[in-house]
């Protein structure tokens, strides 16, 4: 069972970088490009919310839903890992994007 964020803290699974495929069959990203996109940051889908998460900051909305790909520097929180999978636990604040599900 993975555990439950508490406060203001958020869990995010950790997803790999993909690279950009163009309608040639081309890929688009180097691997330099790509390279120095993961050494700033990572992305994953936002797995689960605590109960206070976004309540002190701007209108108290919360800027992203569960199933939202998020993007957050690199050593952002604490990894944890369960059934083969790598999550991060952090603060709400350290998620820096948002990709709704929706548009995804």
């Amino acid at each position: 069972m993975l555990p439950r964020p508490t406060a203001y803290h958020v869990l995010v699974e950790v997803t790999e970088a993909k690279d950009t495929i163009g309608k040639e069959g081309l890929i688009l990203a180097t691997v330099s490009t790509k390279d120095r996109n993961q050494a700033s940051q990572e992305t994953g889908i936002l797995v689960s919310i605590g109960s206070s998460a976004w309540r002190a900051i701007d209108d108290g909305e919360p800027w992203a839903a569960v199933g939202d790909t998020v993007h957050f520097a690199k050593y952002e929180g604490k990894t944890l890992e369960h059934d083969g999978k790598q999550y991060r636990i952090m603060a709400d604040n350290a998620i820096i994007a948002v990709t709704p599900k929706e548009s995804v």
